[in-house]
């Protein structure tokens, strides 16, 4: 009896040994870094600033904390794509981003492994574009999170493998609907409200953690410019958690919002924006940060808040004012969230100390598909220099009824066409064609709008096709569009003459014609007109949300002239001289009965 006690005493101080040194293991085992960054924007200006600068420029100075980092990861608010058109999102007023393959350069020059790409611009050139962004993505050795080819693969994490530690990244929007995945159609993760997060990720959640050590979640959520989460998005936050999720790392309101720390976890409501185009900022737009999260075997221990400046197409670190702004701003919105946090100072960054609790799977089984970080490479040539589809092999047929013009800087106007109609709070789109000569570096376009009988107008400045056909990347007798979705400001409303021309901002040269009268003094070339009305008008894009073509009331309007301010003013007008009318008649039976 005694053996056998003894035989089960030293069972159990096996066991507690083993236990203990596996405690040992995991709590000295190897410290990882995962930076990850707010929105990340490179259409529109972008794609000529890397032909003209290079694609490491945007982030050169940022090395230091992405190629540090194990695992690097952004929100990427743009497709990557040659394919596509403009995708009907039921907005008045959208935004389009597209770039060309050549940007994609930046990422993998400056080392990222994943992005997460359920946002509301995924889907802006439809899903045609969103398959080729998830393709170009793959060949690059990059993973998007939270898009798919049907709402099945958008819902799944993707696996990141670093050293001997696996992470499982899920993304998702609560953005619009029509950028939403289906069974049979591609697109994004679109979860509209917190019931259906929890139902649509909490088994998908539960299964990850079978198959990762970590599980990241990375949310496009609420809206953009608020200064802070809504109650709605802390609860949603804290039940992620529960649910197994070990860190939140949010984006969507291109501006900083402040860290909560959740039973150890950390919670970064939004991360900003990182790299954009911008060179004129809103609201606090500019104040960044880049955010280390520290990880092993016990969890995310660590995080080292960044302070950053975002500039024209390229982020830097923040200094002197910039630096001190942008740390007093995140302690006083942590501390909001949670007046416990306690920020530690560590040279310019921020850092907070993380006791998360060790819930890692005793048996972890590999997953399907494991992406390997630090394993991101350039696209080949004949992908990324492949054109867009706005690059045309002929010219269009509806071109050749139209009398070419040919302009200074070696381009020829060969036709343009827009649409006949727009509600006076939408936008519509317009297209031009041209024949170029060769490379044009640092052009611009204009079109400006003229209302025919007032002195109502606009213009509209922008990068030609949107970054989808550079002048910087044209070459000898390319045949391309300059199509755009125009977004005027508010207008009176009326017949708009619309004229378009190319412009060199630094120069200040702009195209006109040569040795033709076509256009105008200051170089615009008639491209067509508009009527811009309300009444009858739908409020949906014209050119996407619908035609653009004028129907027999809509043309009487336009002949008559009539706007809703105008027909406003003839109601109001009525009313005056109708009650002008009764005062007197009423004025003329008074009379009657008192002469009687």
């Amino acid at each position: 009896m005694r053996y056998k006690s003894l035989l089960i005493l030293c069972c159990l101080l096996i066991a507690i040994s083993g236990s203990a040194m596996a405690n040992d293991n995991a709590t000295n085992s190897k410290t990882y870094r995962l930076f990850a960054s707010g929105d990340t924007m490179l259409s529109r200006r972008f794609p000529s600033q890397v032909y003209l600068n290079g694609p490491q420029w945007p982030l050169q100075q940022l090395s230091d904390l992405i190629q540090g980092a194990d695992i690097a990861m952004t929100n990427l608010e743009c497709v990557i794509a040659t394919r596509g058109t403009f995708w009907n999102k039921q907005e008045h007023k959208p935004f389009y981003y597209r770039a060309p393959p050549v940007v994609l350069d930046v990422l993998t020059a400056a080392g990222f492994d994943v992005v997460t790409s359920a946002n509301n611009h995924a889907m802006d050139f439809g899903p045609d574009a969103l398959m080729e962004h998830l393709e170009l993505l793959e060949t690059a050795g990059i993973a998007a999170v939270g898009s798919g080819r049907n709402v099945t693969a958008a819902t799944q994490p993707k696996y990141i493998r670093t050293g001997d530690m696996t992470l499982a990244i899920f993304g998702m929007t609560t953005y619009n609907a029509p950028i939403a995945a289906h069974e049979n159609r591609p697109g994004v993760l679109w979860l509209d409200n917190n019931a259906k997060v929890l139902q649509v990720l909490g088994p998908a959640i539960v299964e990850a953690r079978h198959h990762a050590d970590l599980v990241v979640f990375s949310p496009h959520w609420g809206g953009n410019w608020t200064e802070g989460p809504s109650a709605d998005r802390v609860e949603l936050a804290h039940k992620l958690i529960d649910l197994g999720v070990d860190a939140i790392m949010g984006h969507s309101a291109h501006q900083l919002h402040g860290v909560e720390v959740y039973k150890g976890h950390p919670i970064v409501y939004d991360m900003g924006n990182f790299l954009w185009d911008l060179k004129e900022f809103k609201k606090r737009t500019q104040l960044t940060a880049g955010f280390v999260f520290e990880f092993n075997h016990t969890g995310f221990t660590r995080l080292v808040i960044h302070p950053l400046q975002m500039q024209f197409v390229h982020t830097v670190h923040a200094e002197g004012a910039v630096l001190t702004k942008i740390q007093a701003m995140m302690i006083r919105m942590s501390k909001a969230l949670n007046p416990a946090v306690e920020f530690q100072h560590d040279g310019d960054a921020l850092v907070l100390q993380l006791q998360p609790s060790h819930r890692g799977q005793e048996n972890i089984t590999p997953p399907g598909k494991i992406y390997v970080a630090g394993q991101t490479r350039s696209l080949p040539d004949q992908l990324r220099m492949k054109p867009s589809n706005v690059v045309y092999g002929a010219i269009p047929e509806w071109v050749n009824k139209h009398q070419s013009i040919r302009l200074t800087q070696g381009v020829e106007f060969l036709g343009a066409r827009m649409v006949e109609a727009a509600h006076r709070d939408a936008g519509f789109t317009a297209e031009i064609v041209l024949k170029v000569s060769g490379p044009l570096n640092a052009w611009l376009a204009e079109i400006k709008g003229v209302e025919r009988h007032g002195d109502d107008q606009f213009t509209w400045y922008y990068p030609v096709a949107y970054g989808n056909w550079p002048p910087e990347s044209w070459r000898e007798n390319d045949i391309g569009a300059d199509l755009i979705f125009v977004r005027p400001p508010q207008l009176k409303g009326g017949t708009y003459d619309i004229s378009w021309r190319l412009v060199n901002p630094v120069s200040g040269e702009v195209t006109s014609p040569v040795g033709a009268a076509d256009g105008h003094a200051d170089g615009f070339i008639p491209i067509g007109e508009i009527w811009m009305g309300s009444l009858g008008i739908p409020r949906e894009a014209a050119g996407v949300s619908w035609s653009g073509v004028l129907d027999f009331f809509q043309t009487v309007l336009k002949t008559l002239n009539l706007t809703k301010p105008r027909i406003m003013l003839l109601a109001r007008l009525s009313v005056l001289a109708l009650i002008l009318v009764l005062v007197y008649i009423m004025i003329k039976v008074w009379r009657r009965r008192t002469l009687v």
